[in-house]
């Protein structure tokens, strides 16, 4: 198995918006893991399987914000975000260091499967065993 096989992790609070991303990436032959409304369940379900690439909106419903759990992500699973948000401008300045994918709402679905596309063509391949390293 490759890291490219790893799901795709929605965190999203809009429900229409959520469903249209988990369709049109499931559509594209992508493994969806989600979507969540809220960056704690993000977190808790990412513990039970990491994901490759998050999209993440940055104004979750709940206790943390996107921008919280994009560093969560990247620090403990190394995962690779893209943010889709109506406030863009924030999470440029804030989180130039996790990403450079910031695509502003409303978006197309091109443009985010584009940047799931380019961040899965970078990851590194598991080994040939089918585990990932550490495992």
């Amino acid at each position: 198995m490759e890291s490219r096989s790893r799901p795709i992790l929605i965190v999203e609070d809009d429900l229409v918006v959520a469903t249209e991303l988990a369709d049109v990436l499931t559509q594209e032959g992508m493994q969806v893991l989600g979507p969540v409304a809220e960056g704690i369940e993000a977190l808790k379900l990412a513990g039970g399987q990491p994901p490759a690439v998050a999209i993440i909106d940055l104004n979750l419903a709940g206790e943390i914000n996107g921008l919280t759990v994009a560093r969560h992500l990247v620090e403990k699973f190394n995962v690779k975000v893209v943010f889709v948000s109506g406030h863009i401008g924030e999470a440029v300045r804030e989180g130039m260091d996790l990403t450079r994918y910031f695509i502003p709402k409303p978006f197309t679905d091109e443009a985010v499967v584009g940047a799931v596309r380019e961040l899965m063509a970078t990851l590194p391949a598991e080994n040939s065993s089918g585990t990932s390293p550490g495992r």
